[in-house]
């Protein structure tokens, strides 16, 4: 609720509780892309994609599952200029939901870019 301080300490407080689930590492993700922390989303989301294992609890959000991951990594690699890098993660995220068009519209910038 406005309070940014708090909401950064609630969600380190989330990933140093649960560091074995995705979603408090994609909630973090998403707090550094709010703030253009580039570094802090690629950190967040490369940890958030090495946890390959599902639990099969109500915690387990598909969002976190799907494209997401990909999509914000590709983000933070571009703007760090990690150029292969964020097309091979937006080439993962379009093999997730290979019909997003804002996903495809990204991959072909990222083609046209040098």
């Amino acid at each position: 609720l406005g309070n940014e301080r708090e909401q950064e300490s609630c969600l380190l407080r989330a990933l140093s509780e649960a560091p074995w689930l995705r979603e408090p590492w994609l909630d973090y993700a998403g707090f550094a892309y709010d703030r253009q922390d580039w570094e802090g989303v690629l950190f967040a989301c490369a940890r958030a994609l090495a946890i390959t294992d599902r639990p099969c609890t109500y915690i387990s959000e598909a969002a976190c599952w799907g494209p997401l991951p990909w999509d914000l990594l590709s983000i933070a690699c571009w703007r760090l200029g990690l150029r292969d890098r964020a097309r091979k993660a937006v080439q993962q995220a379009l093999l997730l939901a290979p019909e997003d068009q804002r996903l495809q519209k990204n991959k072909a910038l990222m083609e046209r870019q040098d």
